[in-house]
């Protein structure tokens, strides 16, 4: 497979371009809004926790739902829709900041509604894929969107601490709003056959049976419970690590939003490497070994955010550090775990599988935003730093007692 192959289908082009708007759109928004609560609504830590937990929530109620209907609906329809009202949401937010008074509480029922229209995105997104490039692209576009992201991240990150510091948060999440209707645009120009998933002979009928077939799939599976498994633990305490980051930068570094999205956009940048190396990494090493060494090293590094708890530039560099190495390590994970579950789960329950991996994994933001706003709360941002770290570094356990450390191709 050569690195031509997905470029080589012009419909791969469209939706790698709509992703990458979608998600630069993303990535400031998820910077904008916390901050828009903190510096313009003068939020608590206690509702910036209950703001990311609205965020994610929809992950935990409405992803096994979700999973079905992109079974059975045209995904790139979902995806237009999903941009569409994520879209309208934040044009509503940025009016409503401007030229009227915007409660934190119906804050968070727009950050609800962001997260229910992502959801639907990103399932939609999942399953489409193999519908544009050939099944021996698949990786080849599955690490090039890996690397987008990483490099959206990288830029969105970074925009959007500049954005909120020179122009205010409500314009940075204008710039949002624009990035998913241009996303929408692109992805109508993609000419497919996207046709609604037809029941296959024998597939059980009912919603919550269709639901239960994927879920068991994924629990039976051991690569995919062991990714899932990963996936659930980091995505937990990350949550509890970011809050206390974003808490003790903003409020202990000079121009703490400029340096917290700096922060980011390094994290961004290790992602972006991690991605674009991780066929390299694969082929060199096998794709269990280097996955292992590679999580060893980022899931543990964040650790070392313990040793400097003051504003100096010292410690600023010290941060940069330790989130670019562990950026590295989750764009080369993901790069490669995205291709294995696609090659692992049968066409006709790619949505339901993807869904019950989802609830899973980022089901456990949500849980995390619950706990983080306790642990700010009690003990301080510093110490939700400590305990996310340490969080963080038990998730590599997961992979470690798996099938997946004795796997050297993709697929295998």
């Amino acid at each position: 497979m050569t690195a031509a192959r997905a470029w080589s289908a012009r419909p791969f082009r469209w939706v790698w371009a709509a992703s990458g708007l979608s998600l630069l759109g993303s990535e400031i928004g998820d910077l904008a809004i916390p901050l828009l609560a903190l510096l313009t609504l003068d939020a608590s830590p206690g509702e910036i926790a209950s703001l990311r937990l609205a965020q994610f929530a929809p992950f935990l109620l409405l992803t096994l739902a979700f999973g079905v209907l992109v079974d059975r609906m045209g995904r790139r329809r979902l995806m237009i829709t999903a941009d569409l009202g994520r879209g309208l949401v934040l044009l509503t937010v940025a009016a409503a900041v401007l030229w009227w008074t915007l409660p934190v509480g119906w804050l968070v029922v727009a950050a609800f509604a962001l997260g229910t229209l992502t959801v639907l995105y990103q399932l939609a997104d999942f399953s489409f894929l193999p519908q544009v490039v050939p099944r021996e692209a698949l990786a080849d576009a599955n690490a090039k969107l890996s690397a987008t992201q990483s490099a959206m991240s990288l830029a969105g990150n970074g925009a959007g601490g500049v954005a909120v510091q020179v122009l205010t948060a409500p314009f940075a999440i204008l710039a949002t709003a624009g990035s998913y209707l241009l996303s929408a645009l692109l992805l109508r120009r993609v000419r497919v056959d996207d046709p609604a998933p037809v029941a296959e002979a024998g597939q059980p009928r009912g919603a919550w049976r269709q639901t239960r077939e994927g879920i068991e799939f994924l629990v039976r599976d051991r690569v995919l419970r062991a990714l899932a498994g990963e996936a659930g633990t980091w995505n937990l305490f990350n949550e509890i690590l970011l809050l206390g980051l974003t808490l003790h930068v903003v409020r202990t570094f000079e121009y703490g939003a400029a340096a917290l999205g700096g922060l980011l956009m390094v994290a961004g940048l290790g992602g972006f490497l991690g991605a674009w190396l991780s066929g390299h990494a694969t082929r060199r090493f096998g794709y269990g070994r280097s996955l292992v060494a590679t999580l060893a090293v980022g899931n543990t590094i964040p650790l070392a955010l313990g040793l400097a708890q003051d504003g100096s530039v010292a410690a600023l560099l010290l941060y940069a550090v330790v989130l670019t190495t562990s950026g590295f390590a989750v764009g080369l994970a993901n790069a490669q775990a995205v291709t294995v579950r696609q090659l692992i789960t049968p066409a006709p329950l790619r949505g339901r599988v993807n869904g019950a991996y989802r609830f899973v994994s980022w089901g456990m933001v949500a849980v995390g935003a619950s706990l983080a706003g306790v642990v700010t709360t009690v003990w301080g941002p510093f110490a939700a730093i400590l305990v996310g770290a340490a969080g963080t570094t038990v998730a590599t356990l997961w992979i470690v007692f798996s099938p997946i450390p004795s796997l050297r191709d993709l697929t295998e």
